[in-house]
């Protein structure tokens, strides 16, 4: 992670700090007590051949009921490998199987990168509205990004062949708690 964090410092307000031991121990002590409590699940992403860590991603619930918020990040030199498309697809099938009617996603307006992803899956920007700018990357505009189960039912086949044929399925089943 030490290597990502001057790129998570443009748009995660979490990055600002300087990571230290105790930093780290009391956001992992954070992410357990979510999973507990039901309300967020964190993982972290690898690479299923290596091992390596791609990075991380979490669903959560802080939107309310049957609404499914979906966001991550990718490790510096493992971005443009089909990574943040496959986990936010796993995601969205997870957030589904689990009764939740919505899954968004956010992002900057300045963030092209993270904005391409749901984008590239069919999701649709439903809304733009202005924000505090909690990180130097930001404009302060922020998008939401949304799928519906009854649409991400039709477009799922595809997306998921679209990725396959392209070679880009570098996880595979290997989410991982």
């Amino acid at each position: 992670m030490q290597e990502s964090i001057s790129t998570l410092r443009l748009w995660f307000p979490w990055a600002q700090a300087e990571p230290s031991s105790q930093l780290v121990a009391a956001r992992v002590a954070t992410f357990v007590g979510d999973w507990n409590a039901g309300s967020r699940f964190t993982y972290h992403v690898e690479d299923r051949v290596s091992g390596a860590l791609v990075g991380a991603t979490s669903l959560n619930d802080r939107h309310g009921p049957g609404i499914a918020d979906v966001g991550g990040w990718v490790r510096v030199g493992f971005e443009h490998r089909g990574y943040a498309r496959e986990v936010l697809s796993a995601l969205t099938d997870a957030a589904f199987e689990l009764g939740m009617e919505h899954v968004i996603t956010v992002c900057d307006v300045a963030n092209v990168r993270s904005a391409d992803v749901p984008q590239s899956l069919g999701f649709e920007l439903v809304a733009q509205h202005p924000t505090e700018t909690t990180a130097p990357g930001e404009r302060g505009l922020l998008q939401q990004w949304e799928m519906t189960s009854q649409v991400w039912d039709q477009v799922r086949p595809h997306v998921w062949e679209r990725m396959h044929r392209s070679g880009q399925l570098p996880l595979g089943p290997s989410l991982d708690r």
